[in-house]
């Protein structure tokens, strides 16, 4: 993204323009108030290629939502903090009002209509007065530009939570883009006033393929600086990885080009299923590269000529999908196996494959030597003033061969603002307590460097429950150290071949669609055992 920079910097300074001229008129502010003059009355250009997903609302118009306040101060009570909305799939057996918008994105979504329930609640301000409260009631009128949306049209917001039923049927739209649209709600006596809320809802119908197009999908486009194209695909099942080949039919100029891929995994974060290229495209040039996928979940590739690359350009792509993996999600081997069997299966087209094995770094699990839960000082409570407490842990450890190291804690810190814990903290010292080093969530950020000797990690969780920190009394802590050279294991196509080290290596191998084979892989030597570097 290029540009927040400029745009936040000036919204921020046009608003404060904006409540100076307010506080000067006398006309009374809140954050709903600011929130809903800035929306409905920002400007969509007329002219250029412009959509909901890069201009939102529009343009900040300063002197129109300062009108806006002079016409519309009476229908908009200073006490009304903001309008909730939640949304909940009607069929779901509990309802999980936690959504703000509705998504469509993946292939069962679309195959049928679907219902939803919309919540709506106006939250006023603590200490508000209740007369206000009790004669608040608004007549709204329900309207949507689109027509695969049905909803009623009359809608009377009370204070309290109240719902009304909408149906999207998503089966005729066109595949493989995006369709936006939006509920907005107006006030039947002030209709100036602009909507009082909005329901967004985008709705995607992914493109598939199958055994007939061999699993590919081949488009030109002519593309624009800045301007960016998306398509998005069914990932077919089975399907490991999606080869992208780009080619420039530009016969003069070099092109520069963002490939941004992306998957929505339920309770993952974004970060661990995008993958995101500068690519750089000579004259008739290709680019080639390939992208780890998940079955059954729609793929979203989105291409963009880069801004600074001025002028139109044409370009070809072509998306291939495999399907060679192996069986188990994770290959777990022991030091105690005589020898360890793993089967790969593909699933889509014939794939020659050549399996190998490589460690390239070692993890060892130190368990705490302390541990301590504390009440923290009045500068560490919440906002809202709840006390805060902290369990900090020692651990203690040995580093035999010095190098980079990483620190985590299993199921913690791969997270962050998902994470129950409000903070995360890992500090280094040496024997002697000199600070080396700190980690915190995504430990693979934070590479330490540690020479040989005796070293303490000092762990700090926060949590506002100290009955929720005892759980975690016991959390060992992962150090992990790149290995100076991987170790790499041979793969056997025979279990005898495997244990006696003389037999037939699985090297170039051919399967087709469906067939799967197995591997046999001998244990580690003993001279080549990882665990030396850390002694606890």
């Amino acid at each position: 993204m290029n540009g927040t920079s400029m745009s936040s910097p000036n919204a921020v300074g046009s608003i404060a323009c904006m409540l100076s001229a307010l506080k000067a008129n006398n006309i009374p502010i809140s954050p709903y108030r600011v929130r809903l003059a800035l929306e409905n009355t920002a400007k969509v250009p007329k002219t250029g290629s412009f959509s909901p997903f890069s201009l939102g609302n529009g343009l900040v118009q300063i002197d129109a939502a300062l009108e806006w306040f002079k016409n519309n101060s009476d229908f908009v009570p200073t006490s009304l903090n903001r309008v909730q909305v939640t949304i909940s799939e009607a069929n779901q057996g509990v309802r999980d009002f936690q959504n703000r918008g509705i998504y469509l994105r993946e292939l069962y979504q679309s195959l049928k209509p679907m219902d939803f329930v919309v919540g709506v609640e106006p939250q006023f301000k603590q200490n508000s007065d209740n007369e206000i409260k009790v004669e608040f009631e608004r007549r709204l009128l329900l309207t949507c530009d689109a027509s695969y949306v049905k909803l009623p049209r009359l809608f009377v917001m009370m204070n309290q939570n109240r719902e009304f039923s909408i149906r999207i049927d998503p089966t005729g739209l066109e595949k493989g883009v995006p369709h936006f649209t939006q509920i907005v709600a107006l006030d039947a006596d002030n209709k100036s006033l602009g909507p009082v809320f909005r329901v967004p809802i985008t709705v995607i119908v992914p493109l598939t393929t199958d055994e007939t197009s061999n699993y590919n999908i081949s488009k030109q486009l002519k593309l624009k600086p800045a301007i960016p194209y998306r398509l998005f695909v069914h990932v077919p099942e089975g399907a490991s990885y999606v080869s992208l080949n780009m080619k420039s039919l530009d016969d003069v100029s070099v092109t520069k080009y963002v490939a941004h891929f992306m998957q929505i995994l339920p309770n993952r974060a974004t970060r661990n299923t995008e993958h995101y290229k500068l690519v750089v495209l000579e004259p008739n040039g290709e680019y080639k590269t390939s992208v780890k996928v998940h079955g059954g979940r729609t793929l979203e590739l989105c291409l963009s000529k880069l801004w600074q690359s001025l002028g139109e350009a044409d370009v070809k792509f072509d998306l291939d999908f495999h399907g060679i993996k192996p069986i188990e999600e994770k290959i777990e081997m022991f030091s105690t196996e005589a020898c360890h069997r793993f089967d790969i299966q593909n699933s889509l087209r014939f794939e020659e494959i050549t399996p190998s094995i490589s460690f390239k770094h070692a993890c060892q699990p130190v368990r705490p030597s302390e541990s301590k839960i504390q009440p923290l000082a009045a500068r560490d409570l919440f906002d809202n003033g709840i006390q805060t407490f902290r369990l900090l842990l020692t651990y203690s450890f040995n580093v035999h061969k010095g190098g980079e190291y990483h620190f985590a804690l299993p199921g913690l810190t791969e997270f962050l603002y998902e994470c129950p814990l409000d903070c995360i903290l890992v500090q280094i010292f040496t024997a002697g307590k000199h600070y080396i080093g700190a980690s915190s969530s995504f430990p693979d950020r934070y590479s330490i460097k540690l020479e040989k000797g005796e070293f303490k990690a000092l762990v700090q969780l926060r949590h506002e429950k100290d009955s929720f920190l005892e759980k975690f009394k016991d959390t060992p802590l992962i150090i992990k150290h790149k290995l100076a050279a991987p170790i790499s294991l041979d793969i056997y196509s025979t279990l005898d071949g495997a244990i006696s080290g003389e037999g037939k290596k699985l090297t170039l191998y051919g399967l087709r669609p469906g067939q799967r084979t197995a591997c046999y892989v001998p244990p580690v030597p003993e001279e080549k055992y990882i665990f030396v570097y850390i002694q606890l």
